[in-house]
């Protein structure tokens, strides 16, 4: 599937003649899964929320042996907690992927083994540009579309970033920007970074244009003269 969870306790596990040390770790108490990718795309695997130190690796191959595995991904210590284990890794449609959990050190306990199937975000409704006078609120929103067709779930989550003139606006991290009391300052080029685990997309430039109201500097000055 695309997403998925399982609970599980590593205790009385050992580690199999010629199993290749996971991220390094000699380990000692491994537990071994397949996932088969429905899609092509990129698979975050992770431990976070097991309670011991982890270590992850994701291994393709026939599978036949431990010798004819090839070493995909591994992490130890990515993980929210720096003990957990964060792999993230592009996945093919179809090909079979070989999921290792031990401990470091041989440690043991309960597991949490999470995955998720994404794609970077594609932008599906970009900022539009706009003109507005000085004093008027003006504001901009992005849309992202699920990159996978064939997904049933929902899009992983996303962050955005908001920039002018390429430029981070520092506390702007939403699907919306709005700007209040807008000054001549303002105007310029607005774009919105989008990200998830797997990449990140930049929309295309939307331009607020800000007209400043004509305003007389000087009054007339009359003169006089004589005719002829």
């Amino acid at each position: 599937g695309y997403s998925g969870s399982q609970v599980f306790n590593t205790f009385g596990g050992t580690k199999e003649q010629g199993e290749p040390n996971h991220a390094d770790e000699i380990g000692g108490a491994s537990q071994w899964f397949s996932y088969v990718a429905p899609e092509i795309g990129v698979l975050r695997a992770s431990t976070e929320g097991s309670d011991f130190d982890t270590v992850l690796a994701v291994y393709t191959g026939p599978g036949t042996d431990f010798a004819t595995l090839k070493l995909e991904a591994s992490d130890n210590n990515s993980g929210a907690d720096g003990k957990d284990s964060v792999a993230t890794l592009k996945v093919t449609k179809g090909t079979t992927y070989f999921v290792a959990v031990d401990g470091v050190k041989g440690a043991s306990g309960t597991v949490k083994l999470s995955y998720d199937l994404g794609a970077a975000p594609v932008v599906s409704t970009p900022p539009a540009s706009q003109k507005v006078k000085v004093g008027d609120s003006v504001g901009f929103v992005v849309d992202v579309a699920n990159p996978l067709s064939g997904a049933t779930t929902s899009i992983p989550p996303v962050s955005y970033q908001w920039l002018k003139d390429g430029v981070k606006i520092a506390g702007e991290t939403s699907r919306s920007l709005a700007l209040l009391n807008v000054q001549n300052a303002n105007g310029g080029d607005y774009t919105v970074i989008v990200s998830n685990f797997a990449g990140s997309a930049t929309s295309q430039v939307a331009r607020l244009s800000v007209n400043v109201p004509l305003s007389i500097t000087a009054a007339p000055q009359s003169q006089t003269g004589r005719i002829g």
